[in-house]
């Protein structure tokens, strides 16, 4: 299976200095907007909504032309804005007239996720995002986020985060980068069933036992990375001595597990804890990691990911706290 997600050359030209570039200024000015790179279109995701894609399509004779398209399942009820934008895009008057219509968009979006409560997890992923590549600290955070909503890296797995790890005190050297996947949970009713902890952790080691796979994938990463740069995407101190960002094909990758919102009065945790796999735990291909924010917030550092057992004794002492009798006074 062929993990490649980069756009073509003509497409990244077209975002950087061509018809495109009033709506790649736009995403760089609007933290609120994500874009992911996905061959042949991008995905533009607002609150962890897709709110556009914009696909290439190459012509007979001459430039590619882009094609917009949003997801009109978005609008529910009886808005009354106008939906009217350019069905196609040649020049950058287009891209100017789509990027005029990006409020209505989000106004969809906005009503649409106010009846669907379900979806927290998603804009909660999106915020990661955020935070760890754009954000004021973005600079000093230890990971970055190079892909959301990774499917199709192996039969059968999905991941809801791809990344590199960067730690902030190596930055000043031809930093070599460290893989990362990630997968966020929020709430309780996310640990189990399907897509819970226990079937990331087996489509991380099934993923792992196949070389050529992996190999694949770290390769996919590095593209990515490299045209993420260009596009000014990620945030950090640039310096002629990390200018070019190099992933370590060789090193151990990390899973990461980032669990938002979870109840500490909950015994689903611990009861996964308790009963999971050892060998999985133990696995010599990957390191696993689970996030607990510094302080709040979601920036990302190397510091405050526990180990399996750390994390393990960490939900203990909330679970006991929570649990625990308060005295009368």
């Amino acid at each position: 299976m062929n993990y490649k997600r980069v756009i073509s050359p003509s497409f990244l030209e077209s975002l950087r200095s061509g018809v495109l570039q009033p709506i790649m200024v736009r995403i760089q000015e609007d933290d609120t907007l994500t874009l992911a790179l996905r061959r042949d279109y991008i995905n533009i995701y607002y609150r962890g909504g897709n709110l556009l894609k914009i696909s290439e399509v190459p012509q007979k004779s001459g430039p590619a032309i882009y094609a917009p398209y949003f997801n009109m399942n978005y609008r529910t009820g009886d808005s009354p804005c106008d939906l009217d934008f350019p069905g196609q895009i040649s020049d950058s008057g287009a891209s100017k007239r789509l990027v005029d219509k990006l409020p209505t968009l989000k106004y969809f979006m906005d009503r649409f996720f106010a009846l669907m409560r379900d979806k927290s997890e998603r804009e909660f992923q999106q915020l990661v995002v955020r935070e760890n590549n754009r954000s004021g600290v973005s600079h000093e955070t230890d990971y970055f986020i190079i892909d959301i909503e990774a499917a199709g890296i192996a039969a059968g797995a999905q991941f809801d985060m791809l990344g590199v790890r960067w730690q902030d005190r190596r930055r000043a050297g031809s930093g070599t980068l460290i893989p990362v996947l990630v997968e966020m949970k929020y709430g309780n009713q996310a640990l189990t069933g399907t897509s819970g902890l226990r079937e990331h952790l087996d489509q991380m080691r099934s993923l792992m036992e196949n070389a050529d796979t992996w190999n694949n994938v770290v390769q996919g990463l590095q593209s990515q990375l490299d045209q993420l740069v260009q596009l000014d995407l990620l945030r950090f101190n640039h310096s002629s001595r990390n200018d070019s960002l190099r992933i370590d094909q060789s090193a151990k990758p990390e899973l990461v597990f980032v669990l938002a919102n979870y109840n500490p009065a909950s015994t689903k945790l611990l009861t996964f804890l308790e009963q999971v796999d050892q060998a999985l735990v133990q696995h010599t291909k990957f390191d696993l990691r689970f996030h607990v924010s510094c302080f709040s917030g979601y920036g990302m550092y190397r510091a405050s990911m526990l180990t399996f057992g750390e994390f393990k004794d960490h939900v203990t002492r909330l679970h006991d706290a929570a649990t625990a009798k308060i005295s009368l006074r």
